[in-house]
């Protein structure tokens, strides 16, 4: 058994204790080219290494004396077997916890021993501490072959984290991205309809477990789910900054990009569903340039056209063909119940073709030509060319 503390534990991810927008997450270990096997405990099953996901050295770091330290993490909650092998080697367990977490919380093997028994009573831990019980019994940090965990937050409020990656993750990630805010405590997602709001309040409860409060905001619909580990999940996955503006972190999370279908597809599927509109045309827009090219390349890949334009320097707009509409709907699809409605409409809006009958005789001049001088301006498309063929 090697003596490790939390500065120097392997399996924290940052090297020093950081500020949480500049934690270590998927888009940057993967951009760094290091080994993507670090980010799960089974690449197989896309297990993902949750411990160092919701455990930051920072959270170790004591400002002020009476700092709870503890009640900063989310304490496991233990299985019966778990139980009983930390009560045979809690001894053991304490003085590997002394040392653990040594200059954060500095205590006798006693005191620590005390804390582990008051924990099984309870039947649940401070994941680090928990981390250290794996260190000196056969316990793994994360259980295989399971999709979440169950936790506690230390007032003793259950809920689940998923650690298994699957299409519902991907395309929360995709609304969080374009409708959602994370901040340290919190999600939360803002949204123009009702049904839309309503899908994804069902969508968090179920994955997380956890109560999901929804209400009205003056013309739009909020729902919350109160849960740090939920917002540093969500973080990790895709970079989106936590308390501040996310519009410079955007991008297409590269942990999805390298894992490719069905994950693109959900990611971008939730993108659209938060931002994009489909009542006459299909569209996106955000004000990060470098978002929608993310989107136009993903676009290109599934052989769907697209048209970026520039609005005011401000924000870029994605236009797609009517051509591929039916593509569209294959390769990526819409479970917005608004917009599946809209895109219902879409599909079944046909080209109006109205045959000329006569100019009105009070936009005409006397000698029955349209009166150009009623326009405040036009524009005559190719003129340019046919006046240098002209010449």
């Amino acid at each position: 058994m090697t003596n490790i503390d939390w500065q120097t534990d392997p399996l924290l991810l940052d090297p020093e204790p950081t500020l949480m927008n500049e934690w270590l997450t998927a888009n940057k270990i993967l951009s760094m080219a290091k080994q993507s096997d670090n980010l799960f405990i089974d690449k197989n099953n896309l297990t993902l290494n949750i411990f160092p996901i919701l455990v930051r050295k920072v959270d170790f770091v004591r400002e002020k004396n009476s700092a709870r330290i503890l009640s900063r993490f989310p304490f496991l909650v233990l299985t019966e077997k778990e139980r009983e092998i930390i009560k045979s080697k809690i001894l053991l367990i304490s003085e590997f916890a002394r040392d653990y977490f040594y200059k954060s919380i500095n205590g006798r093997i006693s005191d620590w021993q005390r804390r582990l028994k008051t924990y099984l009573k309870r039947g649940a831990m401070p994941y680090p501490l928990f981390r250290c019980a794996c260190e000196t019994t056969p316990l793994p940090v994360v259980r295989p072959n399971v999709d979440s965990l169950t936790f506690e937050s230390a007032r003793g409020k259950r809920y689940a984290i998923p650690i298994k990656l699957t299409n519902q993750i991907a395309y929360l990630c995709g609304v969080c991205n374009g409708d959602g805010n994370l901040r340290k405590h919190f999600i939360n997602i803002v949204d123009e309809t009702k049904e839309h709001i309503q899908f994804l309040s069902r969508l968090l409860e179920q994955m997380f477990a956890s109560t999901v409060a929804l209400f009205q905001s003056g013309n739009a619909w909020v729902i919350e789910i109160h849960s740090s580990a939920a917002s540093r999940l969500i973080n990790f996955l895709t970079d989106q900054t936590i308390d501040g503006a996310k519009y410079d972190s955007l991008q297409e999370p590269l942990l999805f990009k390298m894992l490719g279908e069905p994950y693109r597809k959900y990611y971008w599927g939730g993108v659209m569903d938060a931002d994009g509109s489909f009542k006459t045309s299909i569209s996106f827009t955000s004000a990060s340039e470098r978002y929608t090219k993310d989107f136009q390349e993903y676009l290109k890949l599934l052989n769907i056209s697209s048209k970026a334009t520039r609005i005011n320097d401000v924000a870029t707009s994605l236009y797609i063909p009517a051509e591929h509409k039916v593509d569209f709907l294959h390769l990526i699809g819409v479970l917005n119940p608004k917009k599946a409605n809209d895109y219902r409409n879409l599909l079944q809006r046909k080209k109006a073709f109205h045959k000329f009958k006569k100019i009105k005789v009070d936009v005409t001049t006397k000698d029955g030509y349209f009166d150009l001088s009623l326009m405040k301006s036009f524009l005559i498309n190719g003129f340019g060319d046919y006046l240098r063929d002209y010449r």
